[in-house]
C-alpha cells in the first residue's frame, strides 16, 4: 500500500512543483490527503478488501458463542477497523511528509493555497492549515469507519462471503459511478463528497455534516445489531412513552423557535434561551423556557414519586442510611440533567444546520457578548438552575409525603418566571440576564448559595427522619 501511495503522491508533488506555485508544506499535505482519485481508486478499495478478508476469516461460531452476542462481536470488529484506519493514516502521513521535504513549514496559509481547490476551500473555514489537515484526517476516519461498520452489520445478517463480496463490489461501483456520473442535483448522494472534506464543505457549507451523519448512522447500526441479538427495540412503559412524546415536542418546538433574526448558530442559542428577566421578555421565549426546563422537571418529579412510593424500611436497611438511598437516585437525576443539557445543545445545532444558519461562534444580535460566557451560562448555570428545581421538589416531596404537590410546584415556578420578581431563583439561566448586564459568575454564586441552602434543608429533614412518618 505504501509503495502505491508513494508513487501517486510523487506525481502530485511533481505537478505542483512544476507549476511554480508559492505553496508551503501544509498545502501539499492537505492536497495529498484530499485527493479523490487516490481515495476512490486505491485507499477505499484497499480497506474494503482487507477488512472483508478479516470478516470472513474471523467470524466463527465458537467465538460468537463465547462472546454471547453479536453486539460484542461487532465491538471487537470495530476495534479492528480502527486499527486498519490508524495504520493507513500513519503510512499515508509518512509518505506525505516525505513528499513535503524541501518546502517551508509556515504556520499560516501560503499565497499559493488559493490556486488549488482543496486548500482554497479549506482556508475559508480554517484560519490555520494545521487545523484543516486535522479536520481532513479525523473526518476521513469517521466516514470510513461508518462505511466499514455498515459492512460489518450487513455481514452479521448475511453471514456469507459470496454475498458480502457482492455487497462490497456494489459499494465500490457506486462510489465510482456516483463520483463520475451523478449530475449536480444528486451530488449529496455521491460517496466522494463524504470522504474528501473540501468537497463536503463545498457541498454543505458547514463543518458538522460528517459528525451528524455519524451519530445517526451509529444509532441505526446499534438498533440493527440489537435486533439481530433478538432484543426488543421498542418496549415502552407509559413513562417512557411520555419521554418519547416530550422529546418529539422538544424537536418541533426548537425547530419552530428558530428565529429568522439569527445570523449565526450562537445567535439562535441567545434568542431561543432568552428566558425572562425584570427588564423584559418575549412571550415565545417564556413558553419555550417552560417546555424546555419545566418539562424536564416534571419528568424528574415522576421519577421522584416512584422512588418515594417504593420507600420502605427494608429499602432503608438495604442502603444502611437515608443519605445513601437518596444519593443513589439523586446522582442519576443530576446525571440525566447534564445529558439533557447536551441533548438540547446538539438539538439546537442540528436545527440550525437544517435551517441553513451559519455555523459561527460570533454573536451578532447583541454587542460585547462573548461565546465563552454564553456557553458557560448555558451549561453551568443551566445545571445549577435545574438542580435548584429538583432539590426544591425533593424538599416538598419529603414535607408533604405526597406527589400531589408536583404540579403545584411547577405552577408556582411558572408564575415566578414572569418578569418583575427580583432575587427569585427561577429562570436565572436565561440569557436575558446576561444581555441586561448581569455577570454569569454572579449568577453562579447566587445559584450555588441557593443549592447549599436547599441541601441543608434536605439534610435536616433526613437527619430528623422526618420522612419515616410517611413510610
Amino acid at each position: 500500500m505504501g509503495f502505491v501511495i508513494f508513487i501517486y503522491c510523487f506525481g502530485i508533488r511533481r505537478t505542483i512543483i512544476e507549476s511554480y506555485a508559492p505553496v508551503n508544506a501544509w498545502d501539499l499535505l492537505i492536497i495529498l490527503l484530499s485527493d479523490v482519485n487516490l481515495i476512490i481508486y486505491f485507499v477505499l478499495p484497499f480497506l474494503l478488501y482487507f477488512y472483508v478478508t478479516f470478516l470472513v476469516k474471523d467470524f466463527e461460531y465458537h467465538i460468537l458463542i463465547r462472546l454471547g452476542s453479536y453486539k460484542k462481536w461487532v465491538l471487537i470488529a470495530s476495534k479492528k477497523i480502527l486499527l486498519y484506519l490508524a495504520l493507513t493514516i500513519i503510512v499515508w502521513l509518512l509518505v506525505a511528509f516525505i513528499m513535503s521535504i524541501g518546502l517551508p513549514f509556515a504556520s499560516e496559509w501560503s499565497s499559493g493555497s488559493k490556486l488549488f481547490e482543496p486548500t482554497a476551500i479549506m482556508r475559508q473555514y480554517f484560519d490555520l492549515p494545521l487545523l484543516a489537515l486535522l479536520y481532513q484526517i479525523v473526518m476521513f476516519v469517521i466516514t470510513t469507519f461508518i462505511i466499514l461498520m455498515s459492512v460489518t452489520t450487513i455481514y452479521v445478517f448475511l453471514q456469507s462471503w459470496r454475498w458480502i463480496s457482492f455487497v462490497v463490489t456494489v459499494l465500490y461501483i457506486f462510489s465510482f459511478v456516483s463520483w463520475k456520473l451523478f449530475p449536480e442535483y444528486l451530488a449529496k448522494l455521491s460517496l466522494s463528497n463524504y470522504v474528501v472534506m473540501f468537497q463536503t464543505l463545498n457541498l454543505w457549507n458547514n463543518t458538522l455534516t460528517i459528525p451528524l451523519i455519524a451519530i445517526v448512522s451509529l444509532g441505526l447500526i446499534y438498533l440493527a445489531v440489537q435486533f439481530k441479538d433478538g432484543k426488543q427495540i421498542v418496549s415502552f412503559t407509559s413513562f417512557q412513552t411520555g419521554i418519547v412524546v416530550y422529546l418529539f415536542v422538544l424537536v418541533l418546538g426548537t425547530y419552530f423557535m428558530a428565529d429568522t433574526r439569527s445570523n449565526t448558530v450562537i445567535d439562535l442559542f441567545l434568542l431561543n434561551f432568552f428566558g425572562t428577566s425584570s427588564e423584559g421578555y418575549t412571550f415565545l421565549s417564556y413558553l419555550y423556557y417552560i417546555v424546555i426546563f419545566f418539562g424536564f422537571l416534571y419528568l424528574a418529579q415522576i421519577y421522584l414519586a416512584s422512588e418515594f412510593s417504593e420507600l420502605s424500611y427494608y429499602k432503608i436497611i438495604r442502603y444502611n442510611s437515608m443519605f445513601k438511598w437518596m444519593g443513589e437516585w439523586l446522582r442519576n437525576i443530576l446525571l440525566m440533567a447534564i445529558l439533557y443539557l447536551f441533548f438540547i445543545f446538539i438539538l439546537t445545532l442540528t436545527v440550525a444546520y437544517f435551517k441553513g444558519i451559519e455555523f459561527s461562534f460570533r454573536v451578532t444580535v447583541v454587542e460585547d457578548m462573548k461565546f465563552t460566557s454564553l456557553l458557560y451560562h448555558f451549561f453551568i448555570n443551566g445545571f445549577l438552575q435545574i438542580s435548584i428545581y429538583i432539590l426544591l421538589s425533593i424538599t416538598l416531596q419529603i414535607v408533604s409525603k405526597s406527589s400531589s404537590t408536583n404540579l403545584v410546584t411547577i405552577g408556582i415556578f411558572i408564575a415566578l418566571l414572569f418578569p418583575g420578581y427580583k432575587y427569585i431563583p427561577v429562570g436565572l439561566n436565561g440569557y436575558s440576564h446576561l444581555i441586561y448586564g448581569t455577570s454569569p459568575m454572579i449568577v453562579s454564586l447566587y445559584l450555588i448559595l441557593i443549592v447549599l441552602v436547599e441541601g441543608v434543608c434536605i439534610f435536616y429533614l433526613l437527619n430528623k427522619k422526618y420522612i419515616f412518618e410517611g413510610v
